[in-house]
């Protein structure tokens, strides 16, 4: 076996985080308008999950973050296992919720250039049973992921982790409003969470088909395909 630790590219240029964001107009979204239509931009603000309640009415913005992992490295392989390592450097409940968070499947047009019309790209299962602690608020914590979490990791390819709130985001609940109000948490330091995999290499078997070899040999022979 073997344990390959990737960092979160979704640093350079910046952080970005899909949001809709509406603060600006005179009133605010409903909940079902903030969680289900399109986004309006990019946030540059780093691994940032937050919602807030407009100053009159409505909410002001929602905010997901999409962690970008480059699973290239990976070849003919089987992942036995995989966890995140981070770290949540702030928890700011201004609304009083209590508010949860966990990791979910993020699929974007082009997870090397991250914008607003990836907001709704996000899954709704959750990749972990436990979820992100926030209890361990200032302390590094490992999130493992569940079997279905493990499906979710592209060997070969560029594999793409979404961090949205649970309770109020995904569960299509609306958290309770206050003017001005907003309820977040802040991930540190840059390229975390940390996806740590552990995996057991397997040698690429070869197929054979049959031929017939023309030039002095009468006989059939099988040649390897790669």
């Amino acid at each position: 076996m073997a344990t390959i630790t990737l960092l979160n590219q979704n640093t350079v240029p910046h952080d970005v985080a899909p949001w809709r964001d509406v603060n600006m107009a005179p009133h605010g979204d409903t909940w079902a308008q903030i969680t289900g239509l399109n986004g309006t931009v990019p946030s540059n603000s780093g691994c940032v999950i937050s919602f807030a309640g407009h100053a009159l009415s409505g909410w002001s913005w929602l905010i997901r973050y999409p962690c970008v992992y480059d699973t290239t490295v990976l070849r003919h392989c089987f992942i036995n296992s995989a966890i995140l390592r981070l770290l949540v450097d702030v928890l700011w409940d201004g609304l009083a919720c209590n508010p949860t968070f966990n990791f979910y499947e993020c699929l974007p047009t082009n997870p090397m250039a991250l914008d607003e019309t990836d907001y709704n790209k996000f899954g709704n299962a959750p990749l972990s049973v436990a979820g992100i602690d926030l209890s361990a608020i200032g302390a590094s914590q490992d999130v493992t992921l569940s079997p279905f979490g493990l499906t979710k990791i592209k060997i070969g390819s560029i594999t793409t982790i979404g961090i949205r709130n649970s309770n109020y985001d995904v569960a299509g609940v609306e958290p309770p409003w206050a003017s001005g109000e907003q309820s977040f948490i802040v991930m540190q330091p840059r390229n975390d969470p940390q996806l740590i995999i552990d995996y057991t290499p397997q040698t690429p078997s070869k197929s054979y088909c049959l031929s017939r070899k023309t030039f002095g040999d009468n006989g059939n022979r099988p040649i390897p395909v790669h």
